[in-house]
Formats: structure tokens, C-alpha cells, sequence
């Protein structure tokens, strides 16, 4: 008696595996994960940006002394918005020509010789200009003066508020009472400066309000199918929000906006 012997081509399935060894359609492997743009990518990035920008004010024959800040932006990769954060571009042009010591220290005041760029540098990898400043001695002095006498936000409370503008001319009067009598000119000045402080302490309420308001548009955003915004997104829409509600209140500056975004549990 023959015995029939029959081949059985017997192909075994593991789990998560077709025959040809790769994994089958609708796993998890086809969805492509987000790209992880590394802190060197971000700095790569923010550098060419920032080169595109110097052409208009480098002269010819200097020497571009390009670097990224050596302690960067807190930030935290996993916030959805700010990311690691904006990334700081130090640009210094040098001469090839030798000068006098005049020379070198006129060089001190000039805008363009030394400069600071904040490159926003988003999931993707595209880089968006923040804002440049110069480095000069008398930018930086005039920057040190705004932030220790807020004399553009009295003006503008003063422009746009009633109070403001009480505030201000209670202080007039007693600036020119001084020279009449110094006990009404002190309680004009006194006046005037709390009339001044308590409208300044509004403009920082409706500031923390227009911010909450952002980050609940932010929040809506993340949910939808546009996605998250970007930090200069927010910043427009966080702009928007304070003008339509006291358009006298000026906003933070974008890096403490960024600042502030990096603390929240979005």
C-alpha cells in the first residue's frame, strides 16, 4: 500500500506579522510619528534665518561673527506651543580694515555693529523672527531706562483712560504749586502718583485676563483639527484679544509672553 504523502504548506502568523515579515496595513507603524527637531537642528535653523536678515546692513569686506546664546529658553519640549522655546542669535560684524582707537570706539555705537536676534523655532523646524535689538551702548541703555521708568504705559494709560489723564494733571498741579506752597503741592503730587499707580495695576489686570483668554483659545485650537498654534499665532491672537478689551494697555514683550506660556499645563 503506497502511502500519499502530501505537503502542506503550513505558513505561521505571529501576531502583528504577515507572511512577508512586515507588519499588516492599519497597525501602528503606518501612522508616521511627529519629527523630533533636535535642539542643534533649532540652532541650525535660527542661524540661516538670521543670515538671510543681516544682508540689508552688513557692509562689504566685514567678517560676521555668528553665535546661539550658551544658556538657552527654558523651555519644555513638551509644551505644544513654545516647545524648548525661542532660540537667541548674537551676530557681531568685524572689520578687516584696522582703525584708530576713535575708530573702535565710534564702533560702539553703531546699531548695526552688534545685534540680538530671537528666532522662534516651531515643531516643524521652520524658523520665525521674534524681534532684533541692538546691542550698542545707548540701546541698551535706553532699554534699561524703559524697563525702570514705564514711562510708555503712564502715556499711553494717560491717553486712553480718564483716570490716567486725572493722574496726570494732579501731578502737574502739584509740580507747579511747588514753588507756592509745598504742603498742597505734596498732596497733589501724592494724589496724582496713587490716581497713576491704581490705573497701572488695572492695565495689569486686563493684561493676566487677555492672557487666560489665550490660553482657552489655545486650548480650543489644540482640540480642533487645525491643530496647535505656534507662539507667534498666539502672541497675534493674545494682541488682539488686550486691544478690543483696553486699548490702552500695551502687551508684554513676545519673550515674557513666552515665558508665561512655558509655566502652563497645556
Amino acid at each position: 500500500m503506497w502511502l500519499l504523502l502530501a505537503t502542506v504548506k503550513v505558513t505561521l502568523t505571529i501576531a502583528g506579522t504577515s507572511p512577508s515579515g512586515t507588519p499588516p496595513a492599519g497597525t501602528a507603524t503606518d501612522v508616521p510619528a511627529a519629527p523630533v527637531v533636535r535642539q542643534a537642528q533649532r540652532e541650525s535653523a535660527a542661524r540661516r534665518l538670521v543670515l538671510k536678515h543681516l544682508k540689508p546692513w552688513v557692509r562689504s569686506g566685514d567678517t560676521l561673527i555668528v553665535r546661539t546664546a550658551i544658556v538657552g529658553f527654558n523651555g519644555d519640549a513638551r509644551n505644544p506651543i513654545t516647545g524648548k522655546g525661542p532660540v537667541s542669535v548674537f551676530v557681531r560684524q568685524k572689520s578687516e580694515t584696522k582703525g584708530g582707537r576713535w575708530d573702535r570706539f565710534m564702533r560702539r555705537f553703531d546699531k548695526f555693529a552688534s545685534r540680538r536676534f530671537v528666532v522662534d523655532v516651531d515643531r516643524t523646524g521652520r524658523a520665525h523672527l521674534l524681534y532684533q535689538e541692538s546691542l550698542a551702548d545707548q540701546h541698551r541703555f535706553g532699554r534699561f531706562l524703559k524697563n525702570a521708568v514705564p514711562a510708555q504705559e503712564v502715556l499711553s494709560h494717560a491717553i486712553h483712560t480718564k483716570e490716567g489723564r486725572d493722574g496726570l494733571t494732579q501731578t502737574g498741579i502739584g509740580l507747579l504749586a511747588l514753588s507756592v506752597n509745598q504742603l498742597v503741592a505734596g498732596g497733589f503730587l501724592t494724589w496724582g502718583f496713587k490716581t497713576t499707580l491704581d490705573g497701572l495695576q488695572l492695565r495689569h489686570v486686563a493684561r493676566n485676563k487677555a492672557f487666560d483668554a489665550t490660553v482657552k483659545w489655545a486650548r480650543r485650537e489644540g482640540k480642533s483639527a487645525r491643530g496647535w498654534p505656534n507662539l507667534v499665532s498666539t502672541y497675534d491672537r493674545y494682541r488682539q484679544v488686550l486691544r478690543r478689551a483696553d486699548p490702552g494697555t500695551l502687551p508684554v514683550s513676545i519673550l515674557t509672553f513666552a515665558e508665561m506660556l512655558r509655566t502652563e499645563q497645556l
